[in-house]
């Protein structure tokens, strides 16, 4: 049976900025990138990318959502559970290289899907980006 990633995102800002969500663990980054920015609030437009940390939160290999070299594969092909393993639970997301918002991503629990629920799903949201923060966004 498929599993699910109950994953918390935090936004690296002067507040609070919470989400937790759960979402297929054989989801595309791709999907993980267009989900955080959905539940955050961002236009989902600008250039972004994910990096591989360890529990000290260091920045590792660089995964990008648009890869110019040929011989690697796109967010889109890969699979959350192909990056985040039992060795590695914790990303780094960089959305909008003029802004640098950077969230850290963490795998809190791994559980069963459960039939006839959608995913990815919202299951906590705490704090919210200033609209004039957003707005340049947009």
């Amino acid at each position: 049976m498929s599993k699910i990633y109950r994953i918390r995102a935090i936004l690296d800002d002067s507040e609070d900025i919470i989400r937790d969500f759960e979402i297929e663990a054989n989801s595309s980054l791709n999907d993980l990138h267009d989900y955080i920015n959905k539940s955050f609030g961002f236009s989902g437009t600008e250039l972004a990318c994910f990096y591989k940390s360890n529990s000290k939160w260091e920045q590792g290999e660089e995964l990008p959502l648009i890869d110019l070299n040929e011989e690697n594969q796109s967010l889109a092909k890969i699979l959350i559970n192909e990056i985040l393993t039992d060795s590695l639970k914790q990303l780094i997301y960089v959305y909008d290289f003029f802004k640098l918002w950077t969230f850290y991503i963490q795998v809190v629990e791994e559980v069963e899907i459960v039939e006839n629920q959608n995913y990815p799903k919202l299951i906590f949201s705490h704090g919210k980006i200033s609209e004039s923060k957003l707005k340049s966004d947009l």
